[in-house]
């Protein structure tokens, strides 16, 4: 209602109180179009203690009536009278959860929206020489721009149940030596972004670099950054029952004479899922979904199967469920491959690029999710020398195939037709 006269507020008044009173029809209950769309806006979610914070409240008002704000905290504190939709929160010194409160009124009606923000205790070493981060259900964050480094020939013990929140764009990870980070189903050990929402927080993620950069992860969470994890010149990654989910580019990069192992991995929601680029990756029981891009990406200089994927799902990519250039030549088998290539033209389950390997890329007995699945269809999805004589030199076989989806840890027990890999 836009124009609230005395008489108006005070009848609503007394209808409130004395709903029987003469005049207090139903009409007058539903004249007034209470506040709408709330939303708080924190600048971020994960604090050290005595952090100021930044909020920023937004609603609308059908009526187009004015509306005021007001802040309450379960601790912390806000300046007196907190009643602007943008205002400044103080974070106690001590850890834990704190909910924020904003209630916005139009004088009639009032609604109201919470936010959580976390305080977390400090972690704030840069380098790390030697040092375990211990106390499950705690919450720990780094403050600075600069990642936080693992010095050569040391270790990083990450104890089951930790979250660490990395607080800047720069911060991050990097280990020249190695890093324990063993949870359990129960107690899983999360590392992620400084942020409110399901989106990337542009953290560097995690890097593991040169031959002394080891890194062992079990029931880990990896979310928010820029990559999730990446082994490189060198390094040795191994990587089992994790979720690497929400990373701006890749979820995984294995590069430059790096070797992983990815097992029982979810690798969900990236830019893109796994990189492999002149290195060795064993990739078993994994699933690769809901990249905005491809789903796994294989180069290579030299001739060498640089790559084993078996008993994975590969599925709901964006572009493509692989793409595979220069000499790569990764084995492919027991894997289901369905519902790729959304972006339509020029993008397919398996798509050869400039692929100049002296041998087929091997793909068979995989599940191409069809109906039919008749080898023109498969072959529909697939683009290699048959489509691109001029520029690639490979095939890809994938006879025979599965006629349906691979029991996950049993690949063998499905039926599969075709008799030849010769395409």
């Amino acid at each position: 209602m836009s124009h609230k006269s005395l008489y108006y507020l005070a009848l609503c008044a007394l209808c409130t109180a004395l709903p029987g009173v003469f005049g207090c029809e139903d009409t007058v209950k539903y004249l007034n179009e209470a506040p709408s769309e709330l939303k708080i806006t924190a600048e971020k979610c994960f604090v050290a203690g005595s952090a100021i914070v930044r909020l920023v409240g937004t609603a609308t008002d059908a009526d187009g009536d004015s509306l005021t704000f007001r802040w309450t905290a379960s601790s912390g504190s806000f300046p007196a009278g907190a009643a602007n939709d943008t205002v400044y929160w103080k974070a106690p010194s001590a850890p834990g959860a704190a909910t924020i409160t904003m209630s916005v009124t139009d004088e009639i009606d009032t609604r109201s929206l919470q936010q959580t923000i976390t305080v977390c205790e400090l972690l704030p070493a840069q380098v790390i020489v030697s040092r375990t981060i211990a106390n499950a259900g705690h919450i720990y964050i780094t403050r600075g721009d600069a990642p936080m480094r693992v010095a050569g020939g040391v270790t990083l013990t990450i104890e089951p149940g930790v979250t660490i929140v990395m607080d800047r764009t720069l911060g991050g990870i990097e280990s020249y030596g190695r890093i324990v980070a063993a949870g359990t189903p129960s107690q899983k050990i999360f590392l992620r972004g400084n942020t409110c929402s399901s989106e990337t927080a542009m953290w560097t993620g995690i890097y593991l670099i040169d031959a002394t950069g080891e890194g062992i992860f079990r029931n880990c969470e990896i979310t928010a950054g820029m990559d999730g994890v990446t082994a490189r010149d060198g390094a040795t990654l191994d990587i089992k029952d994790c979720q690497i989910y929400n990373h701006y580019d890749f979820g995984v990069n294995v590069l430059y004479g790096a070797t992983a192992t990815i097992r029982n991995c979810s690798i969900w929601d990236n830019g893109d899922g796994i990189y492999v680029d002149d290195a060795s990756a064993e990739i078993r029981r994994c699933s690769i979904r809901y990249s905005d891009g491809d789903g796994l990406l294989f180069a290579a200089s030299q001739d060498a199967v640089q790559a084993s994927i078996e008993s994975c799902v590969v599925a709901n990519n964006y572009k493509n469920g692989f793409v595979i250039a220069d000499r790569a030549a990764p084995a492919i088998h027991y894997c289901s491959i369905f519902a790729n290539s959304e972006a339509g033209e020029g993008t397919y389950a398996v798509r050869l690029s400039a692929n100049a390997s002296p041998e087929p890329i091997r793909a068979e007995n995989n599940y191409w999710g069809l109906g039919n699945d008749t080898e023109e269809e498969i072959a529909a999805i697939i683009y290699d020398a048959v489509d691109n004589p001029g520029a690639i030199f490979a095939y890809v076989s994938f006879i025979p195939w599965l006629v349906e989806a691979p029991a996950a840890r049993h690949p063998m027990a499905a039926g599969a037709t075709g008799r030849s890999w010769a395409r």
